[in-house]
């Protein structure tokens, strides 16, 4: 009876699974032995290469580099509200996980071969519970049996854990920073035996399991605005830019600033605007003239608004400092200057008072070089973490 190594699931077959209420797709054309299907308030479905290093354990029970993969994925996102629906078409199906953690950060996801330490429990139609294993007990077919993501992610964790320094399988060790830990990926795997030939059949699904909202794919836990990109995304101040993606370092553009605040002022109708380069049919033009028509944002001296023209800083703190005062009091004036700042001269004087206000309550900051940059445009990275204070502010007062 031939058997495949745990690892060989990562090569020899990998289901595309959509939603509860459709079947799912695999990605070998023979016909899958157990429907595999997931419903969560959010889920996705991307393309994605994925590197791995496969750990196996030498004479001293140290884990070693024995092997690498690299190959194209289809990762099955969800958000951590999923379950999951197996339902085998014949008897005898059972179920393992194996665990990719990304302890450094280096984008390389480490596999213990034979690492399965995890059984399953699984009743009909009940949610899985768990237990320490070797082996695990077999589905019957034409039954439905229940995985929750919250099985997998507490899975994980001890996954994680043990391989940190101290654990079973250190496989930290000189690696360097590990407080920002990626997400992992499970892969499940689905076991048969062939009756006509004896020979182990594998289905493979690949999950990334998140908190309340799906993170694009280019934003990690160790970056310095994760959890202003999350707060932009759970608002519905930002979205991603198609495919898994939040280009962090794109730059912000006027028509996108104006959506933000029309967004945050309650998506209220107003009188619509004029520009030339602003047409009724434009997904920005609502939003452009309620900014209009608020007086936050105006047109530039050339008579257009300038949609795709990029947002520079100063802008944004003028802006975000008219935006303040919409319906309050006129705001108290910063109580600190400029000079500090080695490029203070070449902030416009219509801008000033609004960029001292935004450095006053850090909104804005400076460089490395110790210069702010007025004229510089806008990332998306940085608009999130200027809206995650500026919304705090706001809720504060």
């Amino acid at each position: 009876m031939k058997r495949h190594t745990p690892w060989m699931g990562l090569i020899l077959s990998l289901a595309l699974v959509m939603t509860a209420v459709f079947p799912a797709r695999a990605a070998e054309e023979e016909v899958p032995f157990s429907d595999f299907r997931i419903d969560a308030g959010g889920m996705d479905f991307l393309e994605q290469q994925v590197s791995i290093h496969i750990y196996r354990q030498n004479e001293a029970g140290a884990f070693q580099v024995d092997d690498s993969v690299l190959h194209t994925c289809t990762l099955n996102r969800v958000t951590g509200d999923a379950s999951f629906y197996i339902q085998p078409t014949v008897d005898g199906v059972w179920v393992t996980v194996d665990y990719l953690t990304d302890l450094n950060g280096d984008g390389t996801y480490e596999l213990l071969d034979g690492d399965r330490t995890i059984g399953w429990t699984m009743a009909p139609g009940t949610a899985s519970t768990l237990q320490p294993a070797e082996e695990t007990a077999p589905l019957a077919g034409g039954q439905t049996y229940i995985l929750n993501a919250q099985t997998l992610v507490q899975c994980g964790q001890v996954a994680a854990q043990n391989r940190l320094a101290g654990g079973s399988a250190a496989l930290d060790v000189g690696q360097g920073d590990t407080s920002q830990q990626e997400h992992p990926l499970y892969l499940v795997n689905l076991h048969t035996l062939s009756p006509a030939t004896g020979e182990e059949e594998l289905q493979s699904y690949y999950l990334k399991i998140y908190g309340n909202i799906l993170m694009p794919i280019d934003v990690s836990p160790g970056d310095w605005y994760y959890s202003a990109v999350e707060f932009a995304l759970t608002r519905g101040y930002l979205s991603g830019t198609g495919n898994g993606i939040f280009q962090p370092d794109g730059l912000v553009t006027r028509a996108q600033l104006a959506q933000i605040l029309w967004r945050m002022g309650g998506s209220l109708s107003a009188p619509g605007v004029e520009f030339s380069d602003v047409a009724p049919d434009q997904w920005y033009y609502a939003a452009v003239s309620w900014c209009c028509d608020q007086e936050l944002m105006d047109g530039l001296p050339d008579g257009t608004f300038g949609p795709s023209t990029a947002l520079s800083r100063e802008q944004l703190a003028h802006i975000l400092y008219l935006f303040a005062q919409h319906g309050r009091e006129e705001l108290e004036s910063a109580s600190l200057t400029l000079d500090s700042f080695s490029d203070a001269g070449s902030v416009s004087d219509w801008a000033r008072t609004s960029v001292e206000w935004a450095v006053a309550n850090g909104l804005l900051s400076g460089y490395d070089d110790g210069t702010l940059r007025p004229a510089s445009g806008v990332t998306r990275a940085q608009l999130s973490t200027v809206l995650y204070t500026f919304t705090q502010m706001l809720e504060e007062k």
